[in-house]
């Protein structure tokens, strides 16, 4: 929780059988103080690179924690972008051997799966007060490829005939903003 993300717990057991003793030792080496060095971006194909930086809760030069890993992982997940998402360090075994490595700098990388940009969803139904009804909503999650989406919604029955279109910006000084007609 504090950025050593990379300690070690060893238990040693020494039994006393003669005395009916047994003692343990937890040796525990902490390893090294991980601060983000550079970022590398991994899995991202159709989403620009500054939609991810967005999300993370850490940048060059910030103590990487559990916290901030896991903070950063959800708002990617809640971006709906990302089926998968999946953030560590990139560390060499010899960085942890040296003892004198307290504090050091490590690339940092975001691997993340893409999901699905277009979705689409159809209903149809019967109702003694409308009748017979459909419905159609139609979307697409990735516009620009910056995160915008882009939604139509249709409904249809004897009574009610509408349509909608909504635009959504998932930032905007630092708020979400959408659009309807």
């Amino acid at each position: 929780n504090r950025g050593y993300l990379k300690a070690q717990v060893k238990p040693q057991l020494e039994v006393d059988s003669s005395n009916n003793n047994a003692m343990i030792t937890f040796v525990v080496n902490q390893g090294p103080l991980i601060s983000v060095d550079t970022i590398i971006l991994s899995g991202n194909k159709h989403v620009h690179s500054r939609v991810l930086t967005r999300e993370l809760e850490f940048g060059k030069g910030d103590t990487l924690t559990t916290r901030k890993i896991r903070l950063s992982e959800q708002n990617l997940y809640r971006t709906n972008l990302f089926n998968f998402a999946q953030i560590e360090p990139v560390i060499e075994s010899d960085s942890l051997k040296d003892s004198a490595a307290y504090k050091s700098s490590f690339p940092i990388k975001v691997m993340v799966r893409q999901a699905d940009f277009f979705r689409i969803e159809g209903g149809v139904g019967y109702g003694t007060a409308d009748g017979p009804r459909a419905s159609l909503r139609t979307s697409y999650a990735n516009v620009f490829q910056i995160g915008h989406s882009l939604t139509f919604n249709g409904k249809y029955s004897a009574k009610l005939q509408n349509a909608e279109v909504i635009y959504e910006v998932p930032w905007f000084l630092a708020l979400p903003l959408q659009f309807n007609s």
